[in-house]
């Protein structure tokens, strides 16, 4: 959806694609990891507790809503 939205060619040269070069690859690729550690350490915390069955649904639903209200958020500063 975000690549159908611009206006403009991404792909046309590696300036536009790859814009940040390596470093930006790394810090992306680190915070998509960390970001799967953070879900996966919900999931490991709630089965810690004394009813898994009751709170992991709310544990895993409270986290994708949590993270896609702040990507919406993203995506709207982004937009501009």
């Amino acid at each position: 959806a975000g690549f159908a939205g611009t206006r403009r060619n991404v792909f046309a040269s590696p300036d536009t694609f790859f814009a940040k070069g390596p470093s930006g690859v790394a810090t992306g690729t680190s915070l998509l990891f960390f970001g799967f550690i953070g879900f996966d350490e919900v999931c490991c915390m709630a089965a810690r507790c004394k009813n898994p069955r009751h709170i992991m649904p709310r544990a895993i639903a409270g986290t994708l809503f949590g993270a896609a209200l702040l990507s919406t958020f993203a995506q709207l500063a982004l937009a501009g």
